[in-house]
């Protein structure tokens, strides 16, 4: 019979997936990858394969015409997750506040801190759930997967996923899989954790208690199989940035890992030889490029092109990979887009069927058509990797899948899917560093300021080889292959140091669930791909201090790390930095609740007081712990004790914490509560490394010098809280001026760019010199960090981080021209706008591409861009008053000319001239030589006019103090409230009017 005869065969069977024995004849069939037989025969009798031969096969059995069809090993989902009863944990409804609910659920959050029960799953297995029951095995099914591996939603180490046959949603026989799910890019259940440094903290713990009491508990003992190695751990849903993290648990454990790539797997295939490697079948949208190339992502572009290729990228690298489909109805759009994308098919099939079959244990049972193995097959008209293809018939242990068979499809309709062209992959950071290896380079002749012994010195030279300063003087000779570079008229400063960063922490700075958060590193979590870091390197900072966010009394581990941009996360730690921790005082870790009575912890961990007598309550209660913890292990390894105590992450940093290994940098505003701090530490042994804001430091200078604890301070920040009132702008130089080591930090992305000019105002307010505000961005910063042996200033021997500037480096007018870190030039002006250039080119090639292509993975036609007129509206404006509407002002105003400046009309060229304002607001002349009878005149000499700063969305004054409801007028109850206007809210006595005067607005 033909086999559209196989419907009424499927019917007659005396019951539904009866096996068979059938011949299917006249096949193009598959045996494995890359070897196929034309016009073949199958034999399949009592669910096994029997016989597999060119021509016909003779004997008794049903016999199939599969003409014109190809025949292949069913294929292998390799990973199919739904929320399983009794294995998934349970999620309720968040309760009432205030409710009883409420109540028990905290009493439960109470007991169980870290949310243990929610997340280690691994003692459930799938295959002992009571029902089974998973929706898409039936439309797998129907796509030829004959076999699936089903993990249950739920935990960062999941439950023991099984293995089972598809064809219906309700699953018998599944088998346990010895595989453990590790998720390193989840988030906890039942409030822990809520990061991914949190996630990781809690996986390291878990695997930790598998070490030492796999022999004592059930759910334990079954994961130690994982660092004993007898079994693989599944790392699914990475990236380029999370592989990193999944990599470095696996080795500190020494995991069988298999990693799961949602994207970026070609960025990281030279890691990824002897792994088992699962693409999961997504990719980035089809990236739109219109007429405007403004705003068009580089990165984005090139990752779209990436993750295309993806396949062809491991296939070149020799890595054999398991394809895990993103969706069960459209389950093989990623796969052709990646023999679109140079992928062979010979590696495709493989990434179906053997590769699968292999990764789960399987390939003596599944992923070929050889005589033994289980009869999965499925039938395909066209190739399964051509979109025209589809599948006519499932099998699955020889039984017939019960499914609508479709409409046969004629020739002429089944058309192979036409090779993509596309641009070769392109891994490289944008903009890449400017160069990768140490330089040996003589700098001659510019000023050097030094922040060491020698000063700063004019026409000196600077030697740099092997990553380090070998000579700082004048008239120094060039050694032989020596590049030597003037810098005639240019000044070389210290690389700038930022000693409180949030740059490049990926999933979350704050650990938010609980008070002490200790376990949790930044380490773990650092994103070499951030470009704030590239941003950083032009503005001068070559490293930071990374640290965990002020949610916490207690947070997490900082990371001290320079600005290696190009390298690998682990490859921007300061090797032998100091180790720290974060605390945080006053409004951060408080929940502020006005009073009501809203459910609270009860333990340390839970409970989140409203007062600063809470923190340090808290405090003191951790750094106890701490203290005990250390003498527990100290009785046990003296043979005091006899039971060895549990590694306990957070107690372990606690104390690190009390015994001066890990230094603590705290979150601090006013005066009184870091002198709490202060006398703390005193009592209970911490070293207090800074105090950071710390914008009352001026009033207990003293104090703090006395103690040698550094103030890492804004420099200008007021007013953006209540406890930030008494703030001023004199504190970091009247901090140095009374013996304190100072640092100004930017704790911003942004204000990173420009930490020269950050330390700067301290010449400003306070009367600093240039050498000490610099020292407040260069040596300040790194003893603070305890690096300054290494880095911080320009003297042989020591790192060579530094920056050519086009002016002194306190000036306003400073630019980096250079950024050099560990000798390695990072950063140049020159290389960036080559780089912008050639974004430029690489960019209107990419439109040219996609306009083109024609994938599957796009998101819609590609659209030129909308060009919008942002040109403002013609309009009348007169005087105003503060409600924006026209009025009188409060004071009447002449007419002012302005002579002899550099006038700048954003129109054109600038150029010397006069400037006429009239009394009305306006301006009423531009140009040369103006004069104006009874004006007001300004001598403009050797200053420059610029029409006035506009900040196109703001909220100033609306919003006095964010902190205090009461002063908050920025923001209404409800959804619609079109006729509300901002002016009604805004506050014309509001202080910091007349500092935005002051700064050109």
């Amino acid at each position: 019979m033909s086999v559209f005869a196989l419907l009424t065969l499927i019917a007659s069977s005396s019951e539904p997936g009866q096996a068979q024995d059938l011949v299917f004849k006249n096949a193009r069939i598959v045996v494995s990858p890359g070897n196929m037989i034309d016009s073949g025969s199958i034999r399949v009798r009592d669910g096994k394969i029997v016989e597999v031969k060119k021509g016909a096969i003779s004997g008794a059995g049903e016999t199939v015409d599969a003409s014109g069809m190809t025949i292949y090993a069913a294929f292998v989902h390799s990973g199919v997750n739904a929320t399983i009863a009794g294995v998934s944990p349970e999620r309720g409804a968040r309760p009432t506040p205030g409710s009883a609910q409420e109540r028990e659920a905290q009493a439960e959050r109470d007991k169980d801190p870290f949310s243990y029960a929610a997340n280690f799953r691994y003692a459930s297995s799938v295959a002992n759930a009571e029902k089974l029951s998973v929706s898409a095995l039936a439309g797998l099914a129907k796509n030829g997967f004959g076999t699936a591996v089903v993990g249950a939603t739920g935990g960062l180490i999941g439950a023991q996923p099984a293995v089972v046959n598809t064809g219906k949603a309700e699953v018998e026989g599944a088998k346990a899989l010895n595989l453990v799910p590790i998720s390193v890019s989840g988030r906890g259940a039942g409030g822990y954790p809520g990061s991914t440094m949190g996630t990781i903290a809690f996986i390291r713990q878990t695997l930790i208690d598998s070490q030492e009491y796999g022999g004592t508990d059930e759910g334990l003992k079954k994961l130690s199989q994982a660092t004993n190695g007898s079994v693989s751990s599944y790392f699914p849903d990475l990236n380029e940035v999370s592989f990193f993290q999944a990599k470095r648990i696996a080795q500190e454990f020494g995991l069988k890992p298999v990693y799961g790539f949602r994207s970026g797997a070609g960025a990281v295939a030279a890691h990824l030889a002897g792994a088992t490697v699962v693409l999961q079948g997504s990719s980035p949208a089809r990236p739109r490029i219109g007429a405007s190339l403004d705003g068009v992502s580089l990165s984005g572009v090139r990752d779209y092109f990436k993750e295309v290729q993806v396949g062809a990228e491991l296939e070149r690298a020799k890595i054999d990979f398991v394809y895990q489909p993103a969706t069960e109805t459209t389950p093989f759009d990623g796969l052709r887009t990646y023999v679109q994308g140079g992928l062979s098919r010979k590696a495709a099939v493989a990434a179906l069927t053997v590769n699968p079959a292999k990764a789960l244990g399987l390939e003596s049972e599944l992923g070929t058509l050889e005589v033994g193995k289980r009869a999965n097959l499925v039938m395909v008209q066209g190739d399964i990797l051509d979109s025209s293809s589809q599948v006519m018939a499932t099998y699955v242990d020889g039984k017939a899948v019960d499914f609508e068979m479709p409409k046969k499809k004629e020739a002429k309709d089944l058309k192979a899917d036409e090779p993509l062209k596309l641009p070769k992959p392109n891994y490289a950071l944008f903009p890449a560093p400017a160069e990768s290896k140490q330089a040996f380079r003589l700098y001659k002749n510019a000023t050097v300021w030094t922040q060491g012994q020698q000063g700063t010195v004019e026409n000196c030279d600077v030697l740099v080889q092997n990553g380090k300063f070998v000579a700082v003087g004048k008239n120094l000779s060039a050694p032989r292959g020596c590049e030597v570079i003037d810098a005639t008229g240019k000044h070389i400063s210290p690389g700038l140091w930022d000693a409180h960063s949030h740059t490049a922490i990926s999933g979350g700075v704050n650990e938010f669930s609980n008070m002490i958060t200790a376990e949790c590193r930044i380490r773990d979590v650092v994103n070499h791909t951030d470009s704030s870091v590239y941003t950083q390197l032009s503005g001068g900072t070559i490293g930071a201090m990374q640290l965990h966010g002020s949610a916490n009394a207690i947070g997490g581990q900082s990371n001290t790390v320079k600005w290696r941009w190009g390298m690998e996360p682990d490859e921007f730690a300061v090797k032998g930095a100091p180790e720290g921790v974060k605390f945080a005082l006053g409004q951060n870790p408080i929940r502020e609740d006005g009073g009501a009575s809203n459910v609270v912890g009860s333990t340390l961990l839970t409970f989140r007081p409203r007062t600063r007598m809470g923190v340090e309550e808290a405090v003191r209660k951790a750094l106890q712990l701490g203290i005990e913890y250390n003498e527990a292990w100290a009785d046990f390894k003296a043979g005091r004790r006899k039971d060895k105590p549990r590694r306990d992450l957070q107690l372990e940093a606690l104390g690190e914490i009390v015994s001066q290994e890990r230094w603590v940098h705290s979150h601090a505003y006013r005066a009184d509560e870091m002198l709490m701090l202060i006398r703390i530490t005193k009592e209970f042994g911490p070293k207090l490394a800074t105090l950071q804001h710390v914008l009352e430091g001026y009033k207990i200078a003293d104090e703090m010098a006395e103690m040698g604890v550094g103030g890492s301070t804004f420099s200008d920040w007021w007013g953006f809280k209540l406890e930030s009132y008494d703030a001023i702008p004199f504190n970091a130089a009247l901090m140095a001026e009374r013996g304190v080591v100072v640092s100004v930090n930017s704790d911003s992305d942004n204000h990173a760019r420009r930490m020269n000019q950050e330390a700067a105002k301290s010449m400003r307010f306070g009367g600093a010199s240039a050498e000490v505000a610099l020292s407040f961005v260069t040596t300040g910063p790194a003893k603070q960090l305890g690096i300054d042996k290494w880095t911080g200033s320009i003297e042989p021997g020591k790192d060579a981080d530094m920056v050519l500037w086009t002016h002194e480096p306190m000036s306003m007018k400073a630019i980096a021209l250079e950024t050099y870190v560990d000798g390695v030039k990072r950063f140049d002006r020159k290389n960036d706008a080559e780089q912008r250039a050639a974004r430029v080119k690489e960019l209107e090639e990419a439109r040219k591409v996609l306009a083109g292509s024609d994938s599957p993975f796009r998101a819609g036609d590609p659209e030129d861009a909308v060009e919008v007129d942002m040109s403002p509206t013609k309009a009348q404006f007169g005087l105003a008053t503060i409600s924006g509407q026209p009025g009188t002002a409060r004071y009447s105003r002449g007419t002012t000319l302005i002579k002899g400046a550099t006038i700048h009309p954003m129109s054109g060229e600038p150029f010397v001239g006069d400037l006429l304002l009239s009394a009305e607001g306006e301006i009423a002349q531009v140009g040369q030589d103006l004069s104006s009878k009874g004006a007001d005149v300004v001598d403009g000499s050797g200053k420059h006019v610029y029409p006035g700063l506009i900040d196109p969305a703001t909220g100033l004054g609306m919003n006095e103090i964010g902190q205090v409801p009461a002063s908050d007028d920025s923001s209404e109850r409800g959804n619609f409230h079109p006729d509300y206007k901002p002016e009604r809210s805004m506050n014309p006595e509001w202080i910091l009017w007349r500092w935005l005067d002051t700064k050109g607005f």
